[in-house]
């Protein structure tokens, strides 16, 4: 039983929760203010929510904070769906249901302190938090330091971008934008449907991201920028600890080999590009995923249904914020069946020879990513053709048909693809590299363990990746589906480097020669500064390169945040313009500009195939199957969005207007259709035909450094 005092602790704390709770949820002292005891309200809330829900579970009973900050926070998660779902996600709702969960939790712990106080025969009032002390703390620090540098080391990368930067990317400011919508109608008017809910259609959402946002945001009474913020803090937690829970329970690693594949996983590029100061459905799927191995691994190791049922609900999370969650019943697919494959006794005997099936089909995967280098030096227009309809969505530069030379026509289908897909190609080069040297020469030790279930799940994992790697040439979601499973045998190939450097130590020690490889390996500064220089810092650059803090590129989409001049510019136009169309030359300004100020106009990007949902979609409108299809390209497609509607928007008629002339008839007919009012210009509009002309013509209502609007019923035309 716990100690009493320590109840005293959880009221004080539960007490100080519920009135900062109740103050922020409807005043704004300032961002920052309401940021912190935001974050304080919450995390408090997720904890010891999370402590009441863990208590049902055995294995997850051992954890004190994570896995209670985990159930806490995938259950307010849920419960913030369920009120958008019950059109009730209002400042109200928030007001009702917190504070019942506050009272439940305090009454409980109260009880709890009568209960032990009369068991016990001691006095019933106790000095607060007098189980809490320096010594206690020192202990605490100390049990747990590896997992609390790598979190420091985030949190402190995450001060920095606090300091000089703001939310990123183009998924960040559409999900911004449909958060303030959901806070302003109270419910999801951007996806009404089942079918848009999972984002089966064209115009569909995926709604957890944006009711994380938006709850956040409403809770604390704080823009939904530091909302962004918050929740990429908390999951970058979530997939520190899922990742350290996982490889500790399903491959016994030591301290040692948790700390390097914790730190290969979550200072990863790719993990910190999600999980910076941007949101996207992506961000929670990386967090969650190994999570949700790690319960699936505990289901299938204890066989209680209990289990199964929260990896059920986490999976309904996962499900509702990203396709990439379908990576789970892909996981479990693949250890049925490694674990249908060892009982035959061709693999029974000899399990090796599940790794021969799993090489061919890497050295297959890897043909088809690098075919565009093939194509190069074949440069033949009957063998390069059939293949440009397999890549033709992801090389929108080339057009075979218009090239006359078969050797030009090779050169410029790598270059795009290269362009378009270096880092994967590197990225996939980098951790394929490792991941082949996972290999074992004995096989029994693979996993450090001779234990058959560790043998499935080394195999699985290894599976896993040969076949995902057969369609990595098709798209970004296949290399970052891939990832996980990479981190992890990456720490097995760096396992095998080390011995190979130990081996290569005794030989050197046979010798005459005086080189004591085996003191340099095994020091641990040593160590450290390898893993700082080679894991750590490399990802913490790029991301410092990819924010572009001393020289921001107007035009590129995916690189650019908010600046000073954007928000300026949006206040603008929320001050000056009412219910206009704005046809905006790219569409990361299009987004921001709504994410800021979305209230009041209509921004329409121009250079991308996503195009947000504005105002309601009407339910009379049935959805229908996108076929028949003509092209490879377009079953990858039908995969994403398979669902259309009869009246749907077309999105390459609104991108081909910056094609036309402003002074042709397909312009004002496009302009009519819809209802542009005026045209946002980016520097000197060199992008398309329609923003050069009108720049070149100098009849602008607005000018500052970037930025120019142009009034089209001043034009003349």
């Amino acid at each position: 039983m716990l100690e009493p005092e320590r109840y005293y602790n959880k009221v004080i704390i539960l007490l100080s929760s519920c009135i900062l709770f109740n103050i922020i949820l409807f005043v704004n002292i300032h961002p920052i203010v309401n940021l912190l005891f935001g974050a304080f309200v919450l995390l408090s809330l997720f904890i010891l929510v999370g402590k009441l829900l863990t208590q049902f579970f055995d294995v997850f009973r051992k954890s004190n904070y994570f896995l209670p900050f985990v159930f806490g926070y995938s259950s307010f998660s849920l419960v913030f769906f369920i009120l958008a779902l019950m059109r009730i996600f209002n400042k109200i709702s928030f007001l009702v249901v917190i504070n019942l969960i506050y009272i439940g939790i305090i009454s409980l712990e109260v009880f709890e302190i009568v209960r032990s106080r009369k068991e016990n025969g001691s006095p019933l009032f106790t000095p607060f938090f007098k189980g809490i002390n320096l010594k206690s703390i020192k202990a605490y620090f100390q049990d747990n330091l590896p997992l609390l540098l790598i979190f420091g080391g985030h949190l402190f990368f995450r001060f920095i971008l606090l300091l000089f930067g703001s939310e990123l990317g183009v998924d960040t400011f559409r999900f911004n934008y449909l958060a303030s919508v959901l806070i302003q109608e109270s419910y999801l008017s951007f996806s009404p449907t089942i079918v848009s809910l999972l984002k089966l259609d064209v115009y569909g959402e995926f709604p957890i991201p944006v009711t994380q946002i938006a709850s956040f945001s409403l809770l604390g009474s704080f823009p939904t920028e530091y909302s962004v913020f918050l929740n990429s803090l908390f999951l970058s937690i979530i997939g520190i600890g899922s990742f350290w829970f996982y490889t500790k329970f399903v491959f016994h690693f030591n301290q040692k080999k948790l700390i390097i594949a914790t730190a290969l996983y979550t200072f990863a590029p790719l993990f910190l590009k999600f999980t910076d100061w941007t949101i996207s459905g992506r961000s929670i799927v990386l967090a969650f995923i190994p999570l949700i191995f790690y319960t699936t691994e505990v289901f299938l190791k204890n066989k209680k249904w209990e289990y199964l049922l929260v990896t059920i609900l986490l999976f309904i999370i996962l499900l509702f914020s990203h396709r990439m969650a379908l990576l789970w019943l892909y996981y479990l697919a693949i250890r049925i069946l490694i674990s249908l494959l060892l009982k035959i006794k061709f693999f029974k005997t000899k399990p090796n020879r599940i790794l021969i099936v799993h090489y061919v089909l890497q050295v297959v995967g890897l043909s088809l990513l690098l075919l565009p280098i093939v194509l190069w030096f074949v440069g033949n227009s009957s063998f390069i053709y059939p293949w440009y309809i397999v890549f033709e969505d992801q090389v929108p530069f080339f057009d075979p048909e218009q090239t006359t030379s078969t050797f030009l026509s090779g050169v410029m289908l790598f270059s795009n693809y290269f362009m378009l897909y270096g880092s994967r190609l590197l990225f996939a080069l980098v951790l394929g590299f490792l991941e082949f040297l996972s290999l074992p020469f004995n096989y029994s030790k693979i996993c450090f363990s001779s234990k058959d279930s560790q043998i499935k799940k080394y195999l699985s994992l290894k599976f896993a990746t040969a076949i995902l790697l057969l369609f990595i040439f098709r798209g970004a979601y296949l290399y970052q589906a891939i990832f996980p499973f990479l981190a992890i045998l990456s720490v097995f190939a760096l396992q095998r480097i080390y011995n190979s450097l130990l081996w290569l130590h005794h030989q050197i020690a046979k010798t005459k020669m005086k080189v004591n490889l085996k003191k340099v390996l095994t020091n641990k500064n040593f160590r450290v500064s390898l893993l700082v220089i080679f894991v750590i810092l490399p990802g913490v650059l790029i991301e410092f390169y990819r924010y572009d803090f001393f020289a921001l590129k107007d035009g590129n989409v995916n690189e650019q945040y908010l600046t000073q001049e954007t928000r300026e510019f949006a206040e603008y136009l929320d001050n000056n313009y009412e219910n206009k169309t704005f046809y905006v030359e790219f569409v990361r300004l299009s987004l921001q500009l709504a994410a800021l100020r979305p209230n009041n106009n209509r921004y329409i990007p121009t250079q991308s195939e996503l195009y947000p949902s504005y105002g309601y979609m009407s339910l009379e409108e049935k959805p229908i199957l996108r076929m028949p299809f003509d092209s490879i390209a377009q079953i990858y497609q039908l995969f994403f969005a398979p669902f259309t509607y009869p009246n749907a928007t077309n999105i390459k008629e609104v991108q081909r207007i910056a094609d036309y002339s402003v002074n042709s008839s397909h312009f004002q007919e496009m302009q009519l259709k819809y209802d542009i009012d005026y045209v946002i210009i980016v520097n000197e509009g060199e992008s398309a035909k329609l923003f050069s002309e009108l720049y070149q013509r100098e009849v602008f209502c607005y000018t500052s450094e970037h930025y120019k609007i142009v009034d089209l019923s001043n034009l003349g035309t």
